[in-house]
């Protein structure tokens, strides 16, 4: 069961990977960075695709750890100018996910969780301007 809040509205699209490109344009402006956080394979392909429409930021990677831990983001050094952050919370192929989400303040956070969207209360999970898909 999603539980949210009302004033949340959810919007269910097929073709996962078409968002890895839709999210950045729709919401990065040219001339304006998006920040990205690089856990694993899904996450990667986001990036890559938001390197194609705009300019990005690898906020925190996981690569040096070959993608068997995520990346800590308790001391993620979020940039003021950045129009959203993004990471995906449940990275299958490493077998890695994301307990909790960085707070980001004012920019929203989108957060890929097309992969474990249903395995748990989102409810204990948003704290902060977030964007899911």
């Amino acid at each position: 069961m999603l539980t949210l809040s009302s004033d949340y509205d959810v919007l269910f699209l097929q073709g996962e990977q078409a968002q890895f490109s839709m999210v950045p344009i729709n919401f990065l402006p040219e001339g304006k960075t998006a920040g990205y956080v690089h856990s694993g394979t899904w996450s990667g392909k986001a990036w890559k695709e938001a390197q194609k429409i705009g300019k990005t930021l690898d906020l925190a990677s996981g690569e040096k750890e070959q993608f068997k831990q995520m990346p800590d983001l308790i001391s993620l050094d979020i940039p003021k100018e950045l129009v959203y952050v993004h990471l995906t919370s449940n990275e299958t192929i490493g077998g890695i996910q994301y307990k909790s989400f960085p707070d980001t303040g004012n920019i929203p956070l989108v957060a890929d969780m097309s992969s474990d969207i249903m395995s748990r209360p989102i409810e204990t999970l948003i704290h902060y301007n977030k964007v899911l898909f």
